[in-house]
C-alpha cells in the first residue's frame, strides 16, 4: 500500500512535466512521421489540459478488422484467415 501510496505522490509532484515530456516526445515523433511524406507540421497544444475522469477504453468487437478495412487483395485473405 505504500508503494502506491508513494506512486501516487510522485505522479502528482511531477505531472506537468511528464505532460511536457509526452508532448514533445508526440511532437518529434509526428513531424518524423510527416517528414517521410514532405510535409513540415507545426503542433499548437491547448493551454490547459480539461480535467476529465479516465474511461475506460471500449471493448473491441469480436473479430473486427481496424477501420478502414482492408477488402481486397492477398492482404485480406490473410486478415481474414488470421481472424477464422
Amino acid at each position: 500500500m505504500r508503494a502506491q501510496v508513494q506512486a501516487s505522490e510522485l505522479f502528482r509532484t511531477n505531472d506537468d512535466r511528464y505532460l511536457g515530456e509526452a508532448r514533445l516526445s508526440v511532437e518529434r515523433h509526428l513531424a518524423a512521421l510527416m517528414d517521410l511524406f514532405g510535409v513540415t507540421v507545426e503542433v499548437s497544444w491547448a493551454e490547459a489540459v480539461p480535467e476529465r475522469p479516465l474511461a475506460a477504453a471500449p471493448e473491441p468487437a469480436p473479430h473486427a478488422l481496424p477501420s478502414p478495412a482492408i477488402t481486397g487483395g492477398r492482404m485480406a485473405r490473410v486478415l481474414a484467415a488470421a481472424v477464422n
